[in-house]
């Protein structure tokens, strides 16, 4: 399906008509206009959960919850790409952020040869 259909059809729900109707009535520079506006303003599905994940969101962590982590993730519509891009960020972790993060400000940088005792 391509984009312009799949969005005729948001469309249509939208207005609340078929796409035989908006075929009908809707003229291809409307069409165009309509498409600038969901590009500038979207609206629909993905785009109230996303509304609605963000207002949950503040609320767990607004009501102390950060001592809890990370607010849990609801609304996954692709939980394939979701894990694919957190293999990507765990990936992107050298050992060095690792050893920083273990030891934090107790790690010190050790600069030419050790004392001999």
């Amino acid at each position: 399906m391509s984009e312009d259909r799949l969005f005729l059809f948001r469309l249509a729900r939208e207005l609340g008509k078929t796409i035989a109707q908006l075929d009908l009535e809707l003229s291809p520079e409307e069409f165009t206009e309509w498409r600038a506006y969901y590009e500038l303003e979207p609206w629909g599905t993905l785009v109230e959960d996303h509304r609605w994940q963000t207002s949950y969101e503040l609320v767990w962590l607004n009501k102390g919850s950060g001592f809890m982590g990370d607010p849990p993730k609801l609304l996954d519509r692709d939980p394939e790409e979701t894990e694919r891009l957190m293999a990507e960020a765990a990936a992107a972790i050298t050992l060095e952020d690792k050893l920083e993060a273990f030891f934090g400000p107790r790690a010190i940088e050790v600069v030419g040869e050790p004392p001999i005792a």
